[in-house]
């Protein structure tokens, strides 16, 4: 069967065991309508082995002791919940070029998926005003992947041509020897697999505990793109969400709400697949409040989806924490942003609703409480937002992890000194033996590299307010502002400033106006040295380091090192003969700037100082 991909339309004729299921793909006139071939599947995979249907109901109920446990936590304290970044691959599956669908249509699919599953989408709006309460932000995010199972960079996407007719519900798409194209490992990545289905079918997913080997979803490649909400129902699938008609109006009460039905208690059943969108429609009676159908919901075939729960976005967390933890580490996408700060004096105080800010990302190693927005503190009173570092997480010991805020892209190419970073922090500890720190790095990748240490600051150095056991929040006179001296760095470009919250399982730590100033002198972190003297500087490698008398009987030790603290030489000084030594670096090191540091036997700083190399 050929097709045309800007035209296509696929007729509403797929019955899937025996009942006729369809959804909306888009928002747009004239809409196309599809079946969700997830039941199907389901049913095709537990023929072939029957322990899948025992892995999925031991799931289940795991799933509903995490609920019992941790739900209450998870509805009431958002903010602490860990973004989980699921990376995606996309496999296109193409017999036609018609098929073989653009990169911009596939990057436009991920943004659907963020704005639907972190409720930023446009016609939420549209909720009625009886569900707005229910609406809820899932904290999962997509990208495409930027480092395929062998640790290569890749675009996300895999494009496989096949002669295999238009594909059904039993996973041929998901195998090269079958036509289609083998999945990447489902424990560090999404598979969706995009492809002609037969006439109705617009997709698939398969729910956590089938084989690893077929776990993502399907996609009929017409319903791609930035209106189609296909992706979103099927993903929510793959994250352990059921029709919101499952077993039409069983769960209806609330004995049994968790445990029958979609097993979620804040979405009203409905009495079969609903097409339209009947407002009037109340198609199951609940107790102890009736409500209408959610015909706005994501996991129902009306037209007018628009929305995921507060309990579907608990069970996804639970799904998440229980059977798809291993995504929390992947290392498959890195959100690096092509932000970058060319013009200052440059000031970020917290104040959007959206975070990270523009341009900045969190790097999450433990996939664990991390860096968050607040509005219960500002710096010094001056404002009810800030960035705030959850240590006090009361749930676990998370000694020794550590979290990362990183700027955009920096460029001082064009500036000269005093440059200053500037910020407000607030911080109180647990107790003397339960403290946490703020570190500061320079870095030259957003993703991959966490930096140099250029300041820190911990424990009682680090304190603006007395310990406390009970979990910190500033008032307006527990905080303290920090300059630091950033000369060093003029003339440097593309690189980042990373804040590390280092936990020591204490109390919370807040950040807020964080600027980068000209003109304005900051602490100098190592004292300028006067007992050494090193000409000429700039130099073109052939360096003359003068000691005077108070050094000659000193052993010590020499390094120089480059801006991200990367030492290129050293040497050791022992009985110098003499008061200056002289050095050849040849080639050993290329032009830039490095600094030269001079230290004793104890570790000591005797100097730190800045030289210029240039063979100019």
């Amino acid at each position: 069967m050929s097709h045309s991909f800007g035209n296509k339309i696929k007729l509403v004729l797929t019955l899937i065991s025996g009942v006729l299921l369809v959804f909306s793909s888009s928002q747009i006139t004239a809409q196309n309508q599809y079946g969700c071939g997830t039941d199907a599947n389901w049913e095709y995979l537990v023929k072939q082995d029957p322990q899948v249907q025992q892995n999925w109901d031991l799931i289940n109920k795991k799933a509903q002791a995490w609920l019992d446990e941790y739900g209450d936590e998870f509805i009431n304290n958002r903010d602490i919940d860990p973004l989980l970044i699921v990376p995606v691959v996309f496999h296109v599956v193409y017999a036609i070029s018609g098929q073989n669908v653009p990169y911009n249509f596939l990057n436009a699919t991920v943004g659907r998926l963020n704005k639907d599953f972190r409720k930023l989408n446009s016609d939420s709006t549209l909720v009625r005003a009886i569900f707005k309460p229910f609406a809820a932000d899932s904290r999962v995010e997509f990208c495409l992947a930027t480092k395929d199972p062998s640790g290569n960079t890749t675009s996300g996407v895999t494009r496989t041509s096949t002669s295999h007719n238009a594909f059904i519900t039993n996973n041929d798409v998901k195998f090269n020897i079958t036509g289609g194209k083998d999945g990447w490992p489902s424990n560090q990545y999404l598979n969706i697999w995009v492809c002609d289905l037969s006439p109705g079918l617009g997709g698939y997913g398969q729910f956590p505990g089938g084989p690893a080997n077929t776990d993502g979803i399907v996609v009929d490649f017409a319903t791609v793109g930035p209106n189609g909400r296909t992706t979103t129902h099927e993903v929510g699938h793959w994250l352990g969400l059921f029709h919101i008609f499952q077993d039409n109006c069983s769960g209806a009460q609330a004995s049994n709400c968790a445990l029958a039905g979609d097993k979620v208690c804040d979405t009203p059943q409905q009495n079969g697949a609903g097409f339209a969108c009947p407002t009037s429609a109340n198609t199951c009676t609940e107790t102890p409040t009736d409500y209408p159908d959610m015909l706005e919901n994501f996991m129902s075939y009306n037209s007018c989806q628009y929305m995921f729960s507060t309990g579907q976005a608990a069970r996804m967390a639970s799904m998440i924490n229980i059977f798809r933890n291993n995504l929390k580490t992947s290392q498959g996408c890195c959100l690096a942003t092509a932000s970058s700060i060319t013009s200052y004096p440059h000031s970020e105080d917290i104040e959007n609703a959206v975070f990270p800010p523009s341009g900045w990302i969190i790097l999450n190693p433990d996939a664990n409480v991390s860096w968050s927005r607040t509005n219960l503190a500002g710096g010094f009173g001056g404002s009810s937002n800030c960035a705030k570092m959850y240590n006090f997480s009361p749930g676990q010991d998370i000694t020794g992890e550590s979290d990362y805020l990183i700027t955009p892209k920096l460029d001082f190419s064009g500036l000269s000194a005093p440059i200053t970073l500037d910020f407000n922090h607030a911080y109180a500890q647990f107790s003397s033996t339960k403290f946490d720190s703020l570190i500061i790095r320079i870095s030259l990748n957003q993703c991959d590299d966490i930096g140099t240490e250029i300041w820190s600051k911990g424990g009682p150095g680090l304190v603006t307010a007395p310990d406390q056991i009970t979990e910190f929040i500033p008032t307006a006179g527990e905080w303290a502002n920090n300059a630091i001296n950033l000369n060093i760095y003029a003339g440097l470009k593309d690189f980042y400033l990373v804040f590390e919250g280092k936990s020591g399982w204490g109390n919370n730590l807040y950040l807020d106006d964080i600027n980068i100033l000209l003109n304005v002198v900051g602490d100098e972190e190592i004292e300028p040295g006067e007992q050494v003297l090193i000409y000429p500087n700039p130099s073109n490698g052939r360096i003359t380091i003068s000691f005077n008398q108070y050094h000659l009987d000193k052993n010590l030790s020499l390094k120089i090192v480059n801006l991200l603290g990367q030492e290129v030489y050293r040497q050791d000084i022992e009985h110098l003969t003499g008061n200056k030594i002289e050095i050849n670096l040849g080639d050993q090191v290329g032009n830039g700037i490095y600094f030269i540091e001079i230290f004793d036997q104890t570790n000591n700083y005797v100097i730190k100082k800045k030289i210029l190399i240039s063979d100019q």
